[in-house]
């Protein structure tokens, strides 16, 4: 996480915590001026074993005598290009380094989870907040899926689709330039579980058996409703007749 100077090449790229301090290992000799600016403003000079802070927003700069300078705090605000510039004690420019310093939010513990769509299926995935977070998913050490979030991206994830009857220890590793998280979870196998769509077809297999039983039997009942009804006729129709004959006799 540091930023290496002491051997600068003509350009660099260094990272820094949000929050963190942004630490620079400068040139260590003591008799040349070493002098760091950004967007044409000095922000530091040192000058045989002298220190001047010629920028108002970088007052707070500590400086030490092993040659390390180190800024509080880190903003987001502090992400851009520096420049690294080492003169010789006749003031002759013998260095230039163009330092390219990006401040990213460090990676939080990541969430796994797992979802079992049916018994044949499932889905795992794998969420943390962060700048340009690196996802590494794997179950029981083989490599699952590996990929980046979008540049800067505050929160991402990363989902698989895997055989439903799998079992093992589900691991997630994320990472960024500066820092590192992982979790692991036990993966446990989606014996038994029904998809939706075998849970609508059950439901609706239900529902027609029972509408059949239903229509079954009132049909039935339809069908009895008449004889019913022709016996009790017949019967009124005898004791009507043995009163007419015990009229007539």
């Amino acid at each position: 996480m540091d930023c290496n100077l002491t051997e600068a090449s003509e350009s660099q790229q260094c990272f820094a915590a949000f929050g963190g301090p942004i630490v620079f290992h400068l040139p260590a000799d003591v008799n040349k001026t070493t002098r760091i600016q950004r967007n044409k403003n000095v922000i530091f000079t040192s000058a045989e074993k002298t220190v001047r802070r010629e920028h108002e927003k970088y007052r707070n700069i500590q400086y030490f005598k092993n040659g390390t300078l180190k800024i509080d705090k880190a903003s987001k605000n502090d992400s851009g290009d520096y420049q690294l510039e080492v003169y010789s004690t006749t003031r002759e420019l013998q260095k230039r380094t163009n330092i390219s310093l990006k401040i990213l939010a460090a990676v939080s513990e990541p969430v796994v989870s797992q979802a079992c769509l049916s018994s044949d299926q499932m889905t795992v995935g794998c969420s943390a907040e962060g700048d340009d977070v690196e996802f590494t998913l794997s179950l029981d050490n083989n490599l699952l899926i590996q990929t980046r979030s979008a540049e800067n991206k505050g929160a991402s994830n990363v989902t698989v689709s895997l055989y439903g009857q799998l079992e093992g220890n589900l691991e997630c590793d994320v990472h960024n330039n500066v820092s590192r998280e992982q979790r692991t979870i036990q993966l446990t196998s989606c014996k038994g579980v029904f998809s939706v769509t075998e849970a609508v077809m059950a439901c609706v297999i239900v529902l027609l058996l029972g509408l059949n039983v239903f229509f079954g039997i009132k049909l039935l009942n339809k069908k009895k409703s008449p004889t019913t009804v022709k016996e009790d006729d017949a019967e009124d129709e005898i004791v009507y007749s043995a009163v007419r004959v015990k009229q007539l006799q």
